[in-house]
């Protein structure tokens, strides 16, 4: 989660909703200043992401198969949908959720 706060301050986004998966995270991001910060922190939440993911289980090379998918989104009623899919996404998979807006992120 130190990743999330570190983007959080150094580009000034809001972190509305996230879900870590084994393969993957979903962010609803929302950037106030419109300066294409959130271009910007997606390299450095994946970077850390998989620098710590290596680090832990002590292992070395690529840890992210592709790139990153952005969606934005279209009003309100698109925002839920989005934020519903994110908080059911790891009861769908089976797992259990990791962060979400319950956190202060």
């Amino acid at each position: 989660m130190e990743w999330l706060l570190e983007a959080k301050k150094r580009y000034g986004v809001s972190i509305l909703n996230y879900s870590v998966t084994s393969n993957h995270i979903y962010l609803i991001v929302r950037d106030h200043k419109g300066e294409e910060a959130i271009a910007r922190l997606v390299p450095l939440i994946a970077g850390r992401t998989g620098q710590e993911f290596n680090q832990r289980k002590r292992r070395k090379g690529a840890f992210w198969e592709d790139r990153y998918h952005a969606t934005a989104v279209e009003g309100d009623s698109h925002l839920v949908r989005c934020m519903v899919y994110v908080d059911l996404n790891m009861v769908r998979a089976g797992g259990e959720k990791s962060g979400g807006r319950g956190e202060q992120v």
